[in-house]
């Protein structure tokens, strides 16, 4: 918290250094900071606060068309809507994310959350909330699937010998939790890019992985990778190249 604490002041300082008066590259800062500010509201309980930020956040992605970030913005604000009372409001922002998720096969935004959406999602489906839409019930049980699977908590048996990580594979998967891209893994290891690659894929064969990901959060499920330093930011790659 402390860190998320520090993290929104710098948002804030750079909100005050940059003002944004019409679209540029720092334009989304403000938008940035609500979101941060309405995290911090739902983790320390306050649901309606965090409502209200998310929701301003959640108008803003949408009028600059950055779905991507509504997606995962939107996530938190149908959780908020749970907490503060409001189940209506917190499955219609749910629907709607689905529905633009469902075109894309986008899974990131609910993997990436904590059980409060899968609570959400099972709710949903358990009320008849998906009607008639064959193709969404089937989205949502994939990802309530996924869920159980990442929790263990239906979790088909891992053979050994697909889940031991070789100790340059283990060393690889902690690059990657910290945010490193394959060359800079590569430069740290004193190797070429296309051997990262190489490690990278059976990696994820052993972690039945599809992303990097993934196979940080399967590995840490399984006990494969320890406690990650997670300081450096987390780069958005999701194939096994840089």
């Amino acid at each position: 918290m402390g860190e998320a604490l520090s993290l929104l002041q710098a948002f804030e300082q750079l909100s005050s250094d940059y003002p944004a008066k019409s679209a540029s590259s720092w334009s989304a800062i403000p938008t940035y900071t609500m979101i941060a500010k309405g995290l911090l509201a739902s983790a320390t309980g306050h649901a309606d606060d965090a409502v209200v930020l998310l929701g301003c956040a959640y108008g803003d992605l949408l009028a600059a068309n950055d779905r991507l970030a509504a997606l995962r913005v939107g996530a938190d604000l149908a959780i908020a809507h749970s907490h503060s009372g409001s189940p209506a409001k917190a499955l219609g922002v749910l629907k709607q994310l689905l529905e633009w998720a469902v075109d894309a096969s986008v899974v990131g935004f609910v993997l990436d959350r904590h059980d409060a959406i899968y609570r959400l999602l099972s709710q949903a489906r358990e009320n008849g909330a998906f009607g008639g839409d064959g193709r969404l019930r089937t989205f949502v049980a994939d990802l309530i699937a996924r869920g159980s699977e990442r929790d263990g908590t239906a979790r088909k048996p891992v053979r050994a010998s697909q889940r031991g990580l070789t100790e340059r594979e283990r060393s690889i998967i902690e690059y990657i939790a910290t945010g490193q891209s394959n060359k800079q893994i590569a430069r740290e290891l004193g190797v070429a890019p296309e051997t990262i690659k190489t490690h990278l894929k059976r990696i994820f064969q052993k972690l039945s992985a599809e992303t990097r990901a993934q196979a940080v959060v399967r590995a840490q499920s399984l006990g494969i990778l320890g406690r990650v330093d997670f300081s450096i930011p987390a780069r958005s790659e999701t194939k096994a190249h840089s």
